[in-house]
């Protein structure tokens, strides 16, 4: 569907244009080729990993003593913080000798830490899935299956840290519909290419998915986001055989003034 196609076009809200860029090639056998810029980028994107850690690491030790956690409690908290500064600092390194290949390598092993560690600010773990998305586009340039499967545990976790932002009363991360749209459109294609058979059993996370993509663009006032996300829903419940809630996605967007608008724009993808 052409919605999906989204996942290999959202790259970098900060994606750089312009003239063409002096590359670098990867010094291992992997094959990434990085432009200058994005070299700089992932350089950046681990540094500040670094001072993030430090900051909030100081201030979560103060509140974790205020507050009473015993000796063992902190010296769990200090250690991954230790080990997963030691990963930003290898990435660091990896990053400067051109050896992209062992830095995908190291990030998707330390994935787990990295994205519970101090420094993992909402604004640092999409700067992160920036810099895998950038590789897994080259590693899985011809495999779309393998690219979605391997980007959607970073974007997963940075909707969970943006709904969980949301709880605290913090509010909506401007980033939160397109990172929804990402998962969504992730989901969409794993589940279509493991599906023999096509029945919402099969696309059960695609469906929670795009729904949660309709009912953010609900709330957030983006109608035209809102009734492209139910028109896609109601395709996916006809490819599932549920005509009935196919009508009814169609139903809840077909009186608004920009349904035959957006309608006729999805059709002529």
């Amino acid at each position: 569907m052409a919605m999906v196609v989204v996942i290999m076009g959202l790259v970098s809200c900060n994606a750089r244009s312009g003239a063409q860029q002096k590359e670098t090639k990867s010094s291992d056998d992997f094959g990434f080729v990085l432009s200058d810029d994005d070299r700089e980028d992932f350089l950046f994107v681990f540094e500040n990993y670094l001072k993030i850690s430090k900051e909030r690491g100081d201030s979560t030790i103060k509140f974790m003593r205020e507050n009473g956690i015993d000796a063992e409690g902190l010296a769990q908290f200090k250690s991954n913080q230790q080990h997963v500064d030691s990963v930003m600092n290898k990435c660091i390194q990896l990053t400067k000798d051109g050896l992209y290949g062992s830095l995908y390598d190291l990030l998707e092993k330390e994935r787990k830490n990295i994205l519970v560690s101090p420094g993992s600010s909402i604004q640092n773990i999409l700067d992160l899935t920036v810099v895998v998305r950038k590789m897994c586009l080259q590693k899985y340039a011809k495999d779309m299956r393998a690219f979605a499967q391997n980007v959607l545990p970073w974007d997963e976790f940075g909707v969970v840290a943006m709904d969980m932002a949301r709880a605290l009363g913090k509010g909506t991360h401007p980033d939160y519909g397109e990172m929804l749209l990402k998962v969504a459109s992730e989901y969409e294609v794993i589940e279509q290419s493991d599906s023999e058979k096509q029945d919402a059993g099969s696309f059960k996370k695609t469906l929670e998915a795009w729904h949660k993509v309709a009912d953010a663009s609900l709330e957030e006032g983006a109608t035209l986001n809102y009734i492209a996300s139910m028109i896609h829903l109601s395709g996916l419940y006809k490819q599932v055989g549920l005509t009935e809630s196919a009508d009814s996605c169609i139903n809840a967007v077909k009186d608004l003034p920009e349904f035959e608008e957006v309608r006729k724009g999805l059709n002529a993808e």
